[in-house]
């Protein structure tokens, strides 16, 4: 009896650590599962705070380019002959840069001369805003 007692108890020991194990080892999967969806969940914030920083950064520097359009409409007191002007000279204008004065001289060149204001409403980039703020500044 004793005997028996003893071998049903190891049995049970036995049975206790087989079962224990494999909850042990599932429990770990769990962790590590969660351990990845943690870094997931992680990386997915990095990038929307990223996207945030990137969106911030973009409005500065708009901000800062229209100051500094305004700072050279403030400046810039003289009148540019739009049909006559090279590059430098219209990028002078408020609202003009590189990109919208090469785009004038291409318009300039393919269609012919700018007669009044709104023929410059033909080129790419240039609306009713700009032209309402370089038209003191234009002559033809």
């Amino acid at each position: 009896m004793k005997k028996m007692m003893r071998v049903l108890t190891i049995l049970m020991a036995m049975m206790f650590m087989v079962s224990t194990t494999q909850v042990m080892a599932s429990s770990s999967k769990k962790k590590e599962s969660t351990k990845t969806t943690t870094s997931k969940k992680t990386a997915k914030k990095t990038k929307k705070s990223k996207k945030k920083q990137s969106t911030k950064s973009s409005k500065k520097s708009k901000k800062s380019k229209k100051s500094t359009a305004k700072k050279k409409a403030a400046t810039f007191k003289g009148t540019v002959n739009i049909n006559r002007a090279t590059k430098e000279e219209l990028m002078q204008l408020s609202g003009i840069g590189e990109v919208r004065a090469n785009a004038i001289i291409k318009s300039r060149k393919k269609e012919g001369k700018f007669k009044k204001g709104d023929d410059l409403l033909r080129v790419n980039g240039i609306g009713e805003q700009t032209l309402k703020a370089i038209k003191k500044h234009i002559k033809f």
